[in-house]
Formats: C-alpha cells, structure tokens, sequence
C-alpha cells in the first residue's frame, strides 16, 4: 500500500486528474485504517531498521 503511495502520487502532476483522485483513496484508505486499526498511518512505508540486541548466532546443538 505505501508503494502505491509513492508511486502514483511521485509520478502524476500535481493536481491533475489522476493526483486528485489517487490522494481521495489513499486518504479514504488511512481513515479506515484509523477506524479499524486506531492508526491512520498503519499502511505508510516505514523506514527499514536494524536488528537490535545480540547478533552472535545461537549456540549449535551437540550432535
């Protein structure tokens, strides 16, 4: 959903037809989201994270 996002709304002239109705849906689409999940922005693209904590390997089983 976030990839529709992006890609619709980056490529269509501002304004036009297509941006217009692109941005109704994307905002219909987050209201629902906001309804149902209490999050407008559940469908956004999120910026990707690194793993966090220990990244040792776990110990292999003793065959």
């Amino acid at each position: 959903m976030g990839q529709m996002r992006s890609r619709v709304l980056s490529r269509a002239p501002i304004n036009s037809p297509v941006y217009v109705a692109a941005s109704g849906i994307v905002g219909a689409i987050d209201g629902l989201a906001e309804a149902v999940m209490g999050d407008r922005k559940h469908f956004h693209l999120t910026a990707p994270t690194t793993p966090g904590g220990n990244l040792t390997a776990p110990p292999r089983a003793e065959e």
